[in-house]
């Protein structure tokens, strides 16, 4: 007989398993997600993770080069989403006519980017979004921002920070610095200047120089303001802009979003502040757009990140539906997060393990496991048929902190004993009645 050859076992790079602790950490900050923008009454939906290319792809950028693109089987063109904005476009236009506007989505689900796997970016990674659509500048982005910083207090509990800008007080910037510049060539000044962070201000000054032929002291003049804004100097910002009534509006609206999110946002742990710097790569942002750093892991990059669109449904519709969202990134929080957790850490304190002792005893035993369950005690059985001994080896090793054992004594008296693991001290002859107190 020949042997079967066997197959490695091995993941595709840039994407991930998630073991019991890391899905259980997952899950919970999903669950504070849901809770908290249920609250601030934004309402849940769900899309497919495949749709036609046509709907996912943007105008050619880079994110169009990481969408995982095929032929189905009816020959059909689709695409795996790289976000879940482009879906929501989608499902924005198809119900539009049942929808009552501002309408606010919640939504989690995962997404795909054949990007170069890295330290906190992954091919395959779950987001967190929230969206409104119909709202005015800038009360959406008030509510989205303050209601995006209560749901990271409570799945950080830790510093972070909120940087904020302007799509259009940037474009006002570029303009006032290089006169006549065409759209498409703003676009690549943009995508420069978000490099500013990854390579500093002299390489992009010499990028703006070489690629435009622009002279090295207009470059720097703009890179200038832009990182000077980080300190808080917006005055040399608003006395550059002094005649483009634009940049001035919008500068100054910035300004009093800033205002009123410190000043009603119930945050703990965020800060909110203005950094021209924050310049958001994707296309179809059109207004105030913003990205969020834990404060002490800021080499994860941005874990919350969004703005305005005013034209995100327009391949969709002639009717301009304008709208503010952002993402959390759920998997790079965890990412962010995990060296802090225990990945041996031991199921929950509350959680019991029932042993039994004699195998004609088990019904009642399982009669006692459903018991616990349906009062949301956490609680497992041995389902190895294993000796007593063996059983209780087992309960410690997997970390349960209480053990009852079930024999035919428990079963004719109704009483019953709870080992505590950790100090071997027993609390002996409890009533069924009184086991979930003695539990909790």
């Amino acid at each position: 007989m020949t042997k079967e050859k066997k197959i490695k076992a091995q993941k595709l790079k840039g994407f991930q398993d998630f073991e019991p602790l890391l899905m259980k950490k997952k899950l919970e900050f999903l669950h504070l997600a849901q809770n908290l923008s249920a609250l601030a009454g934004y309402e849940p939906i769900d899309t497919p993770s495949l749709e036609y290319t046509e709907t996912i792809l943007g105008e050619g950028g880079e994110t169009d080069k990481q969408v995982f693109r095929f032929k189905d089987n009816g020959d059909r063109d689709v695409a795996l989403r790289f976000d879940l904005t482009m879906s929501f476009a989608r499902y924005i236009s198809e119900n539009q006519g049942t929808l009552i506007f501002p309408f606010k989505r919640f939504q989690y689900g995962k997404a795909w980017r054949a990007e170069k796997p890295q330290k906190g970016r992954f091919r395959e990674f779950t987001q967190c979004d929230l969206d409104i659509i119909g709202a005015a500048p800038y009360s959406g982005e008030i509510d989205l921002i303050s209601t995006f910083m209560n749901i990271l207090d409570q799945i950080l509990k830790e510093d972070f920070t909120v940087f904020v800008n302007h799509r259009r007080l940037i474009s006002s910037l570029i303009k006032k610095t290089f006169q006549g510049i065409s759209e498409s060539d703003e676009q690549t000044i943009l995508i420069n200047l978000d490099k500013l962070d990854k390579i500093g201000s002299e390489s992009v000054i010499r990028l703006l120089s070489d690629k435009f032929s622009f002279d090295t002291s207009s470059s720097r003049t703009l890179v200038d303001l832009i990182v000077n804004s980080k300190e808080d100097n917006l005055k040399a910002v608003a006395d550059y802009l002094k005649g483009h009534e634009t940049g001035i509006k919008d500068l100054e609206d910035l300004k009093e979003t800033v205002r009123i999110i410190e000043n009603s946002c119930l945050s703990k742990f965020g800060k909110i502040k203005i950094d021209l710097s924050t310049v958001r790569g994707l296309g179809y942002y059109t207004g105030m757009i913003f990205e969020t750093t834990i404060d002490h892991h800021q080499d994860f990059g941005a874990i919350c990140s969004g703005g305005r669109y005013d034209n995100l449904a327009e391949r969709f519709l002639s009717r301009q539906l304008s709208g503010v969202g952002g993402s959390i990134g759920i998997d790079r929080i965890l990412a962010a997060k995990v060296e802090r957790l225990n990945n041996h850490e031991t199921p929950s304190t509350d959680a019991v393990f029932i042993a039994v002792a004699e195998e004609k005893t088990r019904p009642y035993a399982f009669k006692i496991l459903e018991h616990l369950r349906k009062h949301k005690i956490i609680a497992n059985i041995d389902l190895k048929h294993q000796k007593l001994a063996q059983q209780f080896k087992w309960a410690n090793r997997a970390g349960y902190k209480k053990v009852i054992t079930i024999g035919e004594s428990e079963r004719q008296t109704g009483l019953l004993n709870v080992k505590y693991m950790e100090t071997g001290q027993q609390k002996k002859d409890i009533a069924i009645a009184d086991l979930v107190n003695e539990l909790l």
